[in-house]
């Protein structure tokens, strides 16, 4: 009769012990995940920071060209030769073909003689060339904009231009990396929230049980 009486609560303590024992192999088995979790958020940060750092690097000189050629607007000016000019044909893509025209020039500031490039593209050969002899055939005499701070830099049309002197490409370059640089600071905010949140939910008193 005694053990009749003894058996089941023995059989409550082992099932007691069981659960207890699941219980406690859970919390271990959710620490590892969380601490997984919050190892690759942290990677993924790290990550995001270093794209961030990459892509300013590549956006502070683009941004810096902008600025210069929106400042060009307000540079002195100078008389200036063309010592040549031509036109080139060069691929817009796999089919269409766009028309360059090249110009060099020379200018003197302050007795100093200094040379400079120009590019644009027009829509045809026929308009390419059509601003090289109305605008800038060789000897004739053009316009300079150039930079107080440093004569050595100049243009001949001041202000921005996207196809000017291959601009295109910064502003391409541009694009992409605002781009990249929100995506990165975005991950590295979602993933910081993330970690946060996480650490106030383990540090969380337990909810008391009913």
């Amino acid at each position: 009769m005694k053990d009749k009486e003894e058996r089941p609560k023995i059989m409550d303590k082992l099932a007691e012990g069981w659960t207890k024992g699941r219980e406690q192999k859970d919390k271990m088995w959710e620490r590892i995940r969380t601490s997984a979790r919050a190892s690759r958020r942290r990677d993924l940060i790290i990550r995001g920071t270093l794209l961030m750092i990459v892509v300013l690097g590549l956006l502070v000189p683009c941004v810096w060209q902008f600025q210069k050629a929106y400042s060009s607007k307000e540079w002195p000016t100078v008389l200036g030769q063309i010592s040549s000019s031509e036109v080139r044909s060069e691929s817009a893509g796999t089919v269409s073909i766009r028309w360059r025209y090249y110009v060099n020039y020379v200018y003197v500031v302050d007795g100093i003689r200094y040379s400079g490039k120009w590019s644009d593209t027009a829509p045809s050969r026929e308009q390419a060339s059509e601003v090289i002899k109305t605008e800038y055939r060789q000897n004739q005499n053009a316009s300079v904009y150039y930079d107080p701070l440093n004569p050595d830099t100049s243009v001949l049309e001041p202000g921005v231009h996207i196809r000017a002197n291959h601009s295109e490409f910064l502003l391409i370059l541009s694009l992409i990396g605002g781009v990249l640089f929100i995506t990165a600071l975005v991950i590295i905010i979602f993933n910081i929230s993330k970690i946060m949140k996480e650490r106030r939910v383990r540090g969380a008193p337990p909810s008391p049980e009913p």
